[in-house]
């Protein structure tokens, strides 16, 4: 099964070598804040997400034998997903609708977007895009719980591809 594993763990592995040497077991222990998803289509959200929107948040990557790890500096990027979520809502809307290429799928995007949930779809572009406004939605919520902290996630079960 392929996942999503995130965490928010203390300003100290905003150090990309620093997070570098933890491990997932570790990662989980020391974490504030731990969600499981599932990842439900490539390419993987963070990345459909800043591509779709122009947003950058920062994010570091390193591929795993199993998957990848990203992480991104919650001091960088909470005020970005703030805006982008709240009060530019409907330009990132735009943003995410446009690059879905199906104005259809409008309510659901803002569904993903402000509730932070998607689901398995048969269409694999819906469902990469769903994914993408909810897991930005996610990401939202953990840099809340720590602005200052380090916001790391895992896509595990497998790589993801970057293909679109």
């Amino acid at each position: 099964m392929r996942e999503i594993l995130l965490h928010v763990l203390g300003r100290e592995y905003c150090d990309p070598m620093r997070m570098l040497t933890t491990t997932q077991k570790s990662r989980e222990a020391l974490s504030t804040y731990t969600r499981r998803f599932a990842l439900v289509a490539d390419p993987p959200p963070d990345t459909l997400f800043m591509r779709a929107t122009g947003i950058d948040l920062g994010v570091f990557g390193e591929d795993l034998p199993d998957g990848h790890l990203q992480m991104m500096d919650a001091r960088h990027a909470s005020a970005t997903l703030e805006e982008a979520l709240t009060t530019e809502a409907v330009t990132t809307v735009d943003d995410l609708v446009a690059a879905a290429g199906n104005p259809a799928w409008r309510p659901a995007i803002e569904l993903a977007l402000s509730s932070g949930s998607w689901s398995e779809d048969p269409d694999r572009r819906r469902a990469a895009i769903l994914q993408a406004s909810g897991f930005a939605h996610q990401l939202l919520l953990a840099t809340r719980t720590a602005p200052q902290g380090a916001i790391i996630w895992e896509y595990t079960g497998g790589l993801c591809s970057y293909e679109y």
